[in-house]
């Protein structure tokens, strides 16, 4: 387990203010925030390469803060991949055995494995001017990995690849931790790379720890606006609550909304755009929340189209629709739809 107490650490101007963190063995955890938040600060000095002014690291019960890189049993995959360009992959690999003291069959025992586990054997020769963008990635993650770290420390390490190459190295990462059990920070951008590998998920803003927890019970209880909008709530009003036949009506400019949740008073509403159901017809449906609106605007997002449609004086509400469906109901901008979404998708900060 890590466990990160009271850290202060000063880089210049900026600063990580009084960050606690802890981070459960076997379990994988993904580090959100704006550029500028700490994250990749707060993860050099889990490594050690930077020395924090106040507070202390913890590894498995052992306090590490005053230790050097090299003692602490961390892997760290760089957000650039770093690999010495006059090494072959396989010299890579070796360094950081070599670093510690690893020779002969032991050392190359050690290459082996972790070269074998990420599937790049076939590399070992090729220097790192041979590779593509996510082989020099693979490669550093196998470099990270042949230590046999305690705690694996990766900064952005699906950045700059192509699609294919990400969505390759993301299956990869998850396979190997289901394989090793390892115990991870991960930092990232991408929401969507976020879901499809965090137990647990830590957003950061402006030097602090904003939130940290499992994931499932973050994203179902955000705990403040900031973090929602990273979460990727889409629609986040702010409304007049209030208690009402076991469930709660949240009032928006005149537009009334239920929800499940809730307390009185003023409060902030956030609901996902995926979790809105849009029609052309009234729907027959148990969603206790069923607005018409008109369309104002038709953006494409990724593999699927945003919709903003204004459902009351000044309200509006953004969903997304597949590109068959849009075709097939003939959304177009003016177009009169409806809006379906359970009381139970509504959270209330």
């Amino acid at each position: 387990m890590l466990k990160v107490r009271g850290l202060r650490v000063k880089v210049g101007s900026f600063e990580l203010k009084g960050v606690d963190l802890e981070v459960r063995d076997g379990r994988y955890m993904v580090l959100m925030g704006p550029n500028g938040a700490g994250k990749t600060t707060l993860l050099n000095a889990i490594a050690g390469l930077i020395r924090p002014i106040e507070g202390r690291v913890f590894l498995n019960g052992r306090d590490i803060t005053r230790l050097p890189p090299e003692e602490r049993r961390i892997g760290y995959v760089f957000q650039e991949p770093m690999l010495f360009p006059h090494m072959t992959v396989y010299g890579n690999v070796a360094f950081g055995l070599r670093a510690r003291g690893l020779r002969g069959r032991e050392l190359e025992e050690k290459v082996k494995w972790a070269l074998e586990l990420v599937g790049i054997e076939h590399l070992a020769p090729r220097r790192p001017g041979q590779l593509s963008g996510g082989e020099a990635k693979e490669v550093a993650l196998a470099r990270a990995l042949a230590i046999g770290p305690e705690l694996l420390l990766l900064d952005e390490p699906l950045a700059h690849v192509d699609e294919a190459s990400r969505a390759r190295l993301a299956e990869k990462l998850k396979d190997l931790h289901d394989q090793l059990g390892l115990t991870a920070i991960h930092v990232t951008h991408n929401r969507l790379e976020a879901l499809k590998l965090a137990d647990d998920l830590a957003i950061m803003d402006s030097g602090r720890l904003v939130q940290a927890g499992d994931a499932r019970e973050m994203l179902r209880k955000p705990a403040s606006e900031f973090v929602a909008k990273f979460l990727g709530f889409k629609n986040i009003l702010r409304c007049r609550c209030r208690r009402l036949n076991g469930l709660y009506e949240l009032e928006v400019d005149g537009l009334k909304i239920l929800s499940v949740e809730g307390r009185e008073g003023d409060a902030i509403m956030c609901l996902r755009a995926e979790d809105i159901l849009v029609s052309v017809q009234r729907p027959v449906t148990s969603a206790r929340n069923v607005l018409e609106g008109r369309v104002v605007s038709i953006e494409p997002r990724g593999h699927v189209f945003e919709l903003r449609v204004e459902v009351g004086s000044g309200v509006e509400l953004v969903s997304v629709i597949t590109p068959v469906s849009k075709e097939e109901f003939g959304i177009r901008i003016g177009s009169k739809v409806y809006l379906a979404f359970k009381a139970s998708s509504v959270k209330v900060i």
